[in-house]
């Protein structure tokens, strides 16, 4: 229904290999829970982006020609 209304939408309480599947094939682009994670502060979450997402986000931008600094 998010789609519909062009509304990003997070899935939230992911905790399991099956729920993470069910939403993958509903083509959910965004999620959150323990699957991935578990909570974590704000010196914490910056490790771990920098060591999952960041460096992955630098190279898709350098494919693209725009890294932002």
């Amino acid at each position: 229904m998010g789609y519909t209304f062009n509304l990003r939408v997070v899935a939230e309480g992911v905790e399991t290999q099956q729920q993470l599947d069910l939403l993958r094939q509903l083509q959910c682009q965004e999620m959150q829970g323990y699957r991935f994670s578990q909570p974590l502060g704000g010196k914490e979450a910056t490790q771990f982006l920098t060591r999952h997402w960041i460096v992955k986000a630098q190279d898709i931008m350098l494919s693209s020609g725009r890294l932002y600094q």
